[in-house]
Parts: structure tokens; C-alpha cells; sequence
């Protein structure tokens, strides 16, 4: 049976490393053949990884298929507003300005749905201020009609960033968009009840008010870590403890096992009390017939089970509670269950219900965990007992104190070594999604996880049972509330205290370059063979074949020719920002959007990239124009990356946006500099103007560039419409530094642009549209594609491609310009794409 489930969940795994699903039929067909073949022992461990692939596909052609199978054309989503009823899901995110929640549609345009659908909705402050006078806060468990815009899930796909996409299909949300115009005639109230969850969380909220610690509080007892503001994250990425406020099965296990104790515990207490009160009467009493191991153990998984409600059953306690569950009828059922089954069968399970958990980064950080602790324990076990054996020594005492000594010395020693091990064997995956490491990590989780596993989460979650019981009750217990607050105050900001004095360190973190990245490997790699295999011979071996691969990497990149250049245009929406690399050294131009709430593409794209790719400057920084979608991320990128010299097409007065020093110089026609061996010639604006007489929309002052070198071009012309083409076009001067191979279409590809004379005079080879994925002003405008169509130009759009890197080798071959994209080339899986 265990090899059975193996292949099943290895055939699951194996489903996401396709590039593209087959149709239905061949779905049905596999799955079909499969249970007829299952009786065949010759075959059925690969009946079993053909179940398990079909078993995804079959989820994800339900899933990509949502609005088919409703009946809903997609279209007709993006064209115009929808009305539609739902019932919100999730404890709404509140900002400065907006609401965020999950909601499950029920209706659309007065009809029911066949399946439902999960949209993730934004909704404007401003907006719901004018429904009416007396304003209704939207709360989890409320049914709503209002006028919506959604579009199918989708996200920015840039490199060695968070895929937001992926997210989505891994929490099975169908579409994103936001509340429409809501107005009394178009937004209402249906159903006003608010879910136990959210009522409890409103409580805990005001009992906390004004605490600095309160979104800490709320994400550890519900999950919701919107609260937390980003100082208190910068805090916990440092430390690397940003995993202890996460809700997982350490969380949930952690109250299974205190609420066994407990439950003993009073069970025993009542034995003894009754036994004492009516000792004739003991015996007929249905309590001391009971197995108080069994009772334990269903009444900690019910409670377990409340915690997981608490954190909305998140696929984290989702899996604790499966694990648990099994274990329980294990026991209660009096059937033999090894480790490895209890691992598969939990795993094979989990698949059946969300077969998208292997998608999930939560997923195989609780496996490696997991894995590291029990392959810790399994080698280190004879040298944990002489080490604590020589310990226990050291204190003279009687034989049984003796023995207390060498567990608790046991005991200690083994914490230890699975922490020591857990930070070192957990740092190439924290690290690759974190782009840093915590050099204070072990320091850190030494103190942090124990204090969090026995003080602070019980302590919590302690407190959140009681105000449950307050409000089912209805008692007035605020006497007993107040010092369990104010020691849940204390033994938090206790802990935090110390995390914050640790974080202060100036060498708390190290960001971490792909090249530093695959050394960490190699070192790990050989800790790992010495301290745990104790053969250094596995370490050199395992060490040396990673090194010669590296080698061989490093031979084979393009960065080693000195003519090599790239240029990358990041996906960032409705926006732009293009990247121009060369040996190791970068220009930025543009920085795409930011918008009120704190979100910009400096802080979730292009510094995490440049943190990858090693570059810690950036040499010059060229601002288009004064449009928020193209420089709206700036002050962002000055206050996480060192930037030289900034490059604007205004008068130089906008130092006072920022007290750094920076060298400013003007973007205007005729400037050329040499920069790595390129040439960058300005080819307009002709005339600057100040940033106070910049237009709201001041596209045709946009600075536009050439950069060229080795006979490979690329022209740059920010947001220029057909006026400003064809006074380029007509200049003489202009004319003969127009042409290009690679050409980013100027305003996102409206119609206002791309004229057919300027397109024959450029004369590209690539274009490349940077628009939002259905966006609303309908860009790249289909007549402006037909004519790069016309032109027989190979067209690429960040919105369904992602981010475009053109590499350029400095040749005079055919094959001197090699276009990829995200999507096809870095991450080409269907379930992100």
C-alpha cells in the first residue's frame, strides 16, 4: 500500500512539470483505464502515478473552465460592470483607503451559478462612502448585491519574484477585480450576519487598541497578517522568524498537544473531586468508564480543529489537522500505523482535497522541516546521549536525580541540535524566497520558538476561548480579561524586545546574489556530510559535482563575453520599466507605478531582482516623464538602491524630493554619453520644462533614447504620441538614429501612437507592448498591432508573456538577438501561465 500511495503522489508531482494540459477526454480516458487496470499488480504502481497526474489535471481543467461551465462569457466581463450577489469569505483587509476580502459569487445578473466562484475583490472607501450616510462596514459572513468588474486570475511574471498567479490557483480563486460605483441603488446589504470568526476577531482587536503588538496578537490568533506594518516585518525577515506568525501545523500541533494535557488533567481532577464527595457512588459514574487517553485525544483534536477555524482553515492547518486526524483514529481504533504510512496516507489525502498543495511554498517548507527533524534525530541519536550522558556527569546528585539531570540535559541537547539544523538545512529555501539571510537565525528561533511554542501561543489562545465563552455566555468576565491581556502584553513584548535588539545588528542580514546562493549550497552540502552522514567522502563527492556544474554554468554564460548586453522590460501593469545590464552594471529606465496602498513595483519587483542578479548600484536612472505608471516608484528605489546619476526631462528642481545627493542632469535632444562600451543618444525632448508646469499626462515631453553598440539597437520612447513621431521622423538629424532591432512601443501601444511612418522608419525587428493584462483602455489597440503585423515585426506583450529580456551577444550572426520571455522560457508550467 505505501508504494501504492507513493506513486500516486509521486504521479501528482509529476503533473505540474508539464508545460500544457491535454484535453478533458484524454483526462477521463487516463482516469478511466486507470480503475480498470488497478486490479493488474504489474501495473498498478503506474495505474497509480497516471491517477495522480490525471487526478491535478482534472482539478485544474475545473478550475481554468469556471466560467465555461457557468455559462459566463469572459468577454462580457470586461466590456462592462456585472451585478452580482455574494457572500464574503475572509476577514476583510482594511487600508488607508480600501477593503480587501475573498468572496464566493452565488449569483450573476440576477442568475445562479452552477458552480461557484472565487473572486478576490477590492473595494474603495471612497466609493462605499457614497451608499449611504450610515456607513456599513463589509464583515465575513455578509451576503451582498453590488455592481462588480472582475477578470480572470492572473498576475505580473517577473523573475525570482512572488507569483502572485500562483497564489491565487494555489488558494483556487477564480478572478480578481474590485466593487464598481457603488451607489445606493447598486450596492446593498442582503444578509447582515457576521461569522463567529469575525465577531471574535472584532473583539480581540478592541481589547488590544492602541497596543503596538496588536497585529501580531491578530495574526497569531486568526492569521490575518495585514496588521503588521513593515517595520515589525523588516524585524521578523531579519531574525528570519516570519514563520513563527504564520498559522501552521506547528501552531495547531502545539494545541493538540496542550489540550490532551489539559483535558487529562481535568478529567483527573474530577475523579479525584468526585471520589471525595460521593465515594458510593464513584463507580456508576459514566466518566471513570470512560478511556481517558481517547477522550483526550478527540477532545484536543476538537479544539485543534477551533484553532484551525480561527486561521479560516488555511491548506497549513488543513494538513496538521489531516495528520491528527488519522493519528487519532489510529489510536482510538486500535490499528498499527508506522511513521511513512502516516506521512503518505496524510499527504495522499491532502492531494485528493487541494491538489494544487504542491504549488504551495508552505507545503515543502513543513516537508523539509519535517524531513530535517527526522533525519536529525535518526543520526545524531547516540552522539545526543553521550553528549548528555557527559553533561549530567558534571553535577554529582543521587541516581534518580541523576537521571532527572541526563533527560532534562537530553532534552536540552536535542532542541538544540534540531534548531542548529532546521536554521542551516531551511537557509537555501528562506534564502531564495527572501533574497536575504539572517546570520542571527539560529540565535533567533533558539529563544523565539520556545517562548512562542509554550508561553505565547497558548497564552493567546487561551484568550481567545475566553472572550468565546464571554460572548456565548454572555458573562461580564472583563476582571478575569484584563491581566490575562496584560500578561499576554508582557510575555510578547518580552519576546519582541529581544527580537528587535537582535535585528538592530548591522550584520543581521545578508542579501543574498544568485552566484552567493549556489556557494551557500555547496557549504551546506558539506555540513550536511560531515555532521550528519559523517562521511566526508559523500561531502566531497556531492560537493564536487555541484562546483563542476557551477563551473560549467559560469563557462557557458553569456556574461563572460565582453560584447554581451541584455535588456529586460519588467511586467508591471499599465506602466514601465526596462532594465539595461552589462557586466555586472545597470540602467534603470523608468520604475513603474506606485499607488496608495504602499504597493510598488521598486519593492516587489525590481529590487529583488537586482538583489538576484548582484547589483547593488545603479548607475543611471532615466525618468520618462512625470506620469505615476512610469516614475511613481522612484523615492522607493532611492531608498533601497544606491542610484549615481538620474537622468529627467525637466529643469533640474527636483532634488527637494528627497534629502539624498544625487547627481541630476537633463534628458534633451542632441546629449549623447558612453556608458560600458554603448552609446546612448537623447533624441527628444528639444525644450525642458519645470516639473511645476508638467502636465497631469505629460506624455510628448517623454525623454526618448537610443541605445546602441556592437550594431545592435534599441529605441526607448517613453509615452510620445503621433505628433512627437512625426516631428522625430521629420528632423534629418533624428532620422538616421531612429532605426532599431528591438523598439518598446511607445504609450503602451494606443492609438494615439505607432504611426505607420514611424514604424517603417524604426524599422524593428522586436516590439515589446508593456500594458496591463485586460486593461480597460484595451492596449496594444488592435489597429496598432496590425500594423507592426503589416511590417512582419515579432511582437511580444508583458500582459501575456510577462517579462521580455532581449539578450544581446554582440555579433554579427543571425542569431546575435535571442528574445525570452517568462512565461515560455523561465517558468513555462500551465499552472502558473
Amino acid at each position: 500500500m505505501d508504494r501504492w500511495l507513493f506513486s500516486f503522489i509521486q504521479g501528482a508531482l509529476f503533473s505540474l512539470f508539464f508545460t500544457a494540459q491535454p484535453s478533458v477526454f484524454c483526462i477521463y480516458l487516463i482516469i478511466i483505464l486507470g480503475l480498470g487496470l488497478l486490479c493488474l499488480k504489474k501495473v498498478r504502481f503506474f495505474v497509480a502515478i497516471c491517477l495522480g497526474i490525471s487526478w491535478v489535471w482534472l482539478s485544474a481543467f475545473q478550475y481554468q473552465n469556471i466560467f465555461n461551465s457557468n455559462e459566463i462569457a469572459i468577454n462580457s466581463f470586461i466590456a462592462q460592470p456585472i451585478f452580482a450577489k455574494f457572500i464574503i469569505q475572509s476577514i476583510p483587509a482594511k487600508g488607508t483607503k480600501n477593503y480587501r476580502f475573498n468572496a464566493l459569487l452565488l449569483e450573476v445578473n440576477e442568475r445562479k451559478v452552477n458552480q461557484p466562484i472565487r473572486v478576490r475583490l477590492n473595494w474603495q472607501l471612497e466609493e462605499e462612502l457614497k451608499v449611504s450616510t450610515k456607513f456599513i462596514e463589509p464583515k465575513q459572513g455578509q451576503a451582498w448585491l453590488a455592481q462588480i468588474k472582475i477578470k480572470p486570475a492572473h498576475g505580473y511574471a517577473n523573475p525570482t519574484v512572488f507569483s502572485y498567479q500562483r497564489w491565487l490557483r494555489e488558494k483556487d480563486i477564480h478572478a480578481t477585480g474590485y466593487v464598481y460605483r457603488a451607489t445606493s441603488n447598486t450596492t446593498q446589504i442582503i444578509d447582515n450576519v457576521v461569522s463567529l470568526r469575525q465577531q471574535l476577531f472584532d473583539r480581540i482587536a478592541t481589547q488590544y487598541q492602541g497596543n503596538s503588538l496588536k497585529g501580531i496578537v491578530l495574526a497569531l490568533t486568526f492569521g490575518e497578517r495585514f496588521l503588521i506594518d513593515k517595520a515589525q516585518w523588516q524585524v521578523l525577515q531579519r531574525t528570519n522568524t516570519s514563520h513563527l506568525i504564520a498559522i501552521s501545523g506547528l501552531h495547531i500541533g502545539l494545541i493538540f498537544m496542550m489540550a490532551v494535557v489539559l483535558v487529562r488533567l481535568i478529567v483527573y481532577c474530577l475523579t479525584w473531586l468526585l471520589s471525595h464527595l460521593v465515594p458510593n457512588y464513584l463507580n456508576s459514574i459514566a466518566i471513570t468508564r470512560l478511556n481517558i487517553h481517547h477522550l483526550s485525544l478527540v477532545v484536543a483534536l476538537f479544539i485543534a480543529g477551533f484553532y484551525a477555524y480561527l486561521a479560516n482553515f488555511s491548506m497549513p492547518t488543513i494538513r496538521a489537522l489531516v495528520m491528527l486526524t488519522i493519528y487519532v483514529l489510529s489510536v482510538v481504533g486500535s490499528f498499527q500505523i508506522s511513521r511513512t504510512r502516516l506521512v503518505l496516507v496524510s499527504v495522499f489525502i491532502i492531494v485528493l482535497i487541494e491538489p494544487m498543495a504542491f504549488i504551495s511554498f508552505s507545503f515543502w517548507l513543513s516537508l523539509t522541516a519535517v524531513s530535517t527533524i527526522f533525519l536529525v534525530l535518526w543520526r545524531t541519536q547516540c552522539w545526543r546521549k553521550n553528549l548528555a550522558q557527559r553533561l549530567s556527569l558534571k553535577v554529582h546528585l543521587e541516581q534518580a536525580q541523576q537521571r532527572r539531570v541526563f533527560q532534562w540535559c537530553y532534552s536540552l541537547v536535542t532542541i538544540i541540535v534540531i534548531q542548529v539544523a532546521l536554521s542551516l538545512l531551511l537557509l537555501p529555501v528562506t534564502s531564495l524566497m527572501q533574497n536575504q539571510i539572517s546570520t542571527i537565525s539560529f540565535i533567533a528561533n533558539l529563544i523565539a520558538v520556545p517562548w512562542m511554542s509554550f508561553v505565547v501561543i497558548p497564552a493567546i489562545f487561551f484568550h481567545a476561548c475566553l472572550v468565546l465563552i464571554q460572548g456565548a455566555v454572555g458573562l461580564d468576565i472583563s476582571h478575569v480579561l484584563e491581566p490575562i491581556l496584560s500578561f499576554n502584553h508582557q510575555v510578547l513584548h518580552i519576546l519582541w524586545r529581544y527580537l528587535l535588539w537582535l535585528s538592530e545588528f548591522g550584520f543581521s542580514s545578508i542579501f543574498v546574489s544568485a552566484q552567493s546562493w549556489y556557494v551557500l549550497v555547496c557549504l551546506i552540502i558539506f555540513v550536511l556530510g560531515i555532521g550528519i552522514f559523517k562521511g566526508a567522502r559523500f561531502s566531497i563527492a556531492v560537493v564536487s559535482i555541484f562546483v563542476v556544474s557551477i563551473i560549467f554554468k559560469w563557462l557557458m554564460a553569456p556574461e563572460r563575453n565582453n560584447a554581451y548586453w541584455r535588456l529586460t522590460t519588467f511586467d508591471v501593469g499599465h506602466g514601465l520599466s526596462v532594465l539595461i545590464e552589462k557586466q555586472g552594471k545597470a540602467i534603470l529606465y523608468d520604475t513603474g507605478a506606485s499607488y496608495d496602498n504602499s504597493f510598488n513595483f521598486v519593492d516587489s519587483v525590481i529590487a529583488p531582482y537586482l538583489t538576484h542578479q548582484g547589483i547593488q548600484a545603479l548607475d543611471v536612472v532615466i525618468l520618462s516623464h512625470n506620469d505615476n505608471d512610469h516614475n511613481g516608484g522612484f523615492n522607493a528605489l532611492l531608498a533601497k538602491v544606491k542610484v549615481d546619476r538620474v537622468f529627467t526631462p525637466y529643469q533640474i528642481e527636483l532634488s527637494h524630493r528627497t534629502g539624498e545627493h544625487i547627481n541630476w542632469s537633463t534628458c534633451q535632444k542632441g546629449k549623447v554619453f558612453q556608458w560600458q562600451g554603448l552609446t546612448i543618444d537623447v533624441l527628444s525632448p528639444k525644450q525642458l520644462k519645470k516639473v511645476s508646469q508638467a502636465l497631469p499626462s505629460d506624455n510628448d515631453n517623454s525623454c526618448v533614447i537610443r541605445i546602441s553598440g556592437n550594431n545592435q539597437r534599441v529605441l526607448l520612447p517613453g509615452d510620445i504620441s503621433k505628433r512627437i513621431e512625426q516631428t522625430l521622423v521629420g528632423d534629418k538629424a533624428n532620422k538616421k538614429l531612429l532605426n532599431a532591432d528591438v523598439l518598446v512601443a511607445p504609450h503602451h501601444g494606443s492609438k494615439t501612437s505607432s504611426s505607420t511612418h514611424f514604424i517603417k522608419t524604426v524599422s524593428p525587428d522586436v516590439v515589446i507592448f508593456s500594458t496591463k493584462y485586460l486593461n480597460h483602455w484595451k492596449m496594444p489597440h488592435k489597429d496598432v498591432v496590425k500594423r507592426y503585423q503589416k511590417e512582419d515585426i515579432e511582437i511580444f506583450n508583458t500582459a501575456n508573456d510577462g517579462s521580455v529580456v532581449v539578450h544581446f551577444f554582440g555579433t554579427n550572426q543571425a542569431d546575435n538577438l535571442v528574445v525570452e520571455t517568462n512565461r515560455q522560457h523561465d517558468f513555462p508550467y500551465w499552472f502558473v501561465n
